[in-house]
């Protein structure tokens, strides 16, 4: 049980530490206020206090993660996790409203939303309840390289969530159709000063 918090504490707090970053700098935060402003779900004159409140409990549930007690990690988790329902139930509306709807919320990617936006949540909301179970019971003596394995694996899985939007954009169904490689391939190569076959035939049959 003691492994699976500490997995637990690197995978979420990765997760969090890489979403709050990227939304710091000046070009960032405005961005993730601009994105909150356009899903209409608060009123403008509390877009800039709710992305500031979300850039803080992001901040804050990464150091109660990070610190040795136990019970203040546990504290962490359920914030996660109270994060996580809330941006869900955002996510949810914006669905229902339907559009190409997009939200730097979580991460620096700003892809539309999807249903799989809710799954990946989800798996978080588990992995966050998860840990504040783990973080409560009993912990028996720590041996390093369990230690260093639950930390790599929790490190290399938070990294891999936050790259998500990426990842589904790079290999999905619609990959193909967007890379403009293949789109050359598709169409031939067209050399400078070359002729449309079209312009080709044409000639041909004027000259008969």
């Amino acid at each position: 049980m003691h492994y699976l918090a500490l997995g637990l504490r690197c995978f979420v707090g990765v997760v969090f530490l890489i979403s709050s970053l990227s939304k710091l700098g000046p070009s960032s935060h405005r961005e993730f206020r601009a994105s909150l402003r356009a899903m209409r779900l608060l009123p403008d004159r509390l877009t800039a206090s709710a992305a500031g409140c979300v850039v803080a409990g992001e901040l804050a549930l990464v150091a109660c993660l990070a610190a040795p007690s136990h019970l203040v990690a546990a504290a962490g988790f359920a914030t996660a996790g109270l994060l996580l329902l809330v941006f869900s139930g955002a996510i949810a509306v914006l669905l229902r409203r339907g559009g190409d709807r997009r939200c730097r919320c979580f991460g620096a990617s700003s892809a539309v939303l999807a249903p799989r936006h809710l799954l990946r949540n989800a798996l978080l909301v588990a992995a966050a309840a998860t840990g504040v179970f783990a973080s409560s019971a009993p912990h028996g003596p720590l041996v390093w390289s369990g230690a260093v394995g639950a930390v790599c694996a929790g490190a290399v899985l938070g990294g891999l969530v936050t790259v998500l939007d990426d990842i589904v954009s790079l290999f999905g169904p619609g990959a193909a159709a967007k890379s403009p490689a293949r789109d050359r391939v598709r169409r031939g190569p067209s050399a400078p000063g070359a002729a449309p076959s079209s312009s080709l035939k044409h000639q041909k049959f004027s000259r008969t």
